[in-house]
């Protein structure tokens, strides 16, 4: 229907109450089909609506893998683009939420590994915190600072540590985490590790 609506000269970018466009509309819903057909009509990739959510955005707090594909494919989007409220580029917003398959398809494209969520806090740190091993190895081979500190004082290893995700320290340390660290209460991580145990 999309697609005869515009051959009989609809507006591919008229807004709705939200300020939206047909194209976050179908994020949000996660219709690639009608995504494939906007984007193939020229649609704008990077619309924001009232709150300043991008297409990208949207896919991101939906976990819409597939629609975000096609977004990406089309390599007309801003991967930093960061909502008016929240601050948060889409590979911040992903991480914070554990979407990883959606953080992997944005880093793939070029996503700023080392960008902090509206809090301050490093992606990396995300990883470590939500206890994904996986999610810190892909940031890690993606230029991810290994002793990046995030709002809260934190590094990805004191992170891990707290977390007792004994797995992610041994690769973090592999890859170079500096141990000598302190927290900014002054707690040297190897007291930190005894306290977690």
């Amino acid at each position: 229907m999309t697609r005869e609506l515009l051959a009989e000269g609809a507006d591919i970018e008229a807004r709705n109450n939200y300020h939206n466009t047909a194209l976050p509309e179908a994020c949000v819903l996660g219709y690639a089909e009608v995504v494939s057909v906007l984007l193939s009509h020229h649609a704008d990739s990077n619309a924001r609506g009232r709150s300043g959510w991008t297409p990208v955005s949207h896919c991101g707090w939906r976990d819409r893998e597939a629609v975000l594909e096609l977004l990406l494919d089309c390599g007309r989007v801003d991967l930093e683009a960061k909502p008016y409220r929240f601050q948060d580029t889409p590979l911040a917003h992903a991480a914070r939420l554990g979407r990883w398959s959606i953080a992997q398809l944005l880093i793939r494209h070029g996503a700023n590994t080392n960008v902090r969520d509206c809090i301050g806090y490093a992606v990396i740190c995300a990883a470590a915190e939500q206890s994904q091993t996986e999610g810190a190895r892909l940031l890690l081979c993606h230029g991810a600072d290994i002793n990046s500190r995030s709002s809260n004082g934190r590094t990805p290893i004191m992170e891990a540590v707290h977390h007792g995700n004994w797995s992610l320290v041994h690769l973090l340390i592999k890859k170079r985490a500096n141990p000598q660290q302190k927290d900014h209460w002054g707690y040297p991580i190897i007291c930190r590790a005894v306290m977690a145990n």
